[in-house]
């Protein structure tokens, strides 16, 4: 049995994610470094045994049209006004950096579906917004933040050009829910 599509020239796979990532085409003009500006230390070592595993399962959010137009139109907060770290992800599988506010006076309550901004990362046609806590703990909470596009999709966590990231701020600013398979192993626990 022979294959027909074997003699037609396929494009490579090295080709195809040049132009395309996913489902979402990525226009040249937005070709460029997501952390190009932004101070970046070096990979800190981890205090949990084994990565949490949470954070790298897809998002799961979709709002109504009115409240998601709403979200989508709001002002981003801009996360350098507060100072930030960027370092390697260590804690939890999938994500490959941390944004650590360093300061922790006036923050505003985070939310689920808020627009986050750092470094001009967002555009018309993608938006950073928290999407659920992941983790509380010393004093701190983790955000998952993603990259959303117009139409409620989500690019992959380690898109190269938009990259998820976790969001260490103050627990008491924290005012996102747990994601869902948290909430469950929470219940379960009482």
């Amino acid at each position: 049995m022979t294959d027909n599509n074997s003699s037609v020239d396929k494009p490579t796979v090295a080709a195809a994610a040049s132009t395309r990532t996913g489902i979402f085409h990525i226009p040249s003009r937005m070709k460029r470094p997501f952390w190009p500006n932004t101070s970046y230390s070096p990979r800190p070592s981890s205090k949990h045994v084994k990565p949490i595993v949470f954070a790298c399962l897809p998002a799961m959010v979709t709002y109504k049209p009115q409240l998601w137009h709403s979200l989508w139109d709001a002002k981003p907060l801009n996360l350098q006004k507060y100072g930030v770290t960027v370092q390697e992800e260590v804690d939890f599988e999938a994500i490959p950096f941390r944004v650590s506010l360093q300061q922790s006076v006036d923050l505003p309550n985070f939310k689920q579906g808020q627009v986050i901004e750092l470094d001009d990362s967002n555009s018309h046609q993608f938006r950073y917004m928290v999407e659920y806590c992941q983790l509380i703990e010393d004093d701190k909470a983790y955000l998952k933040v993603v990259c959303r596009t117009y139409n409620q999709g989500v690019l992959p966590s380690q898109h190269p050009m938009y990259p998820s990231y976790m969001l260490e701020i103050p627990a008491c600013a924290c005012h996102a829910p747990w994601a869902p398979q948290i909430e469950c192993l929470i219940s379960l626990r009482n």
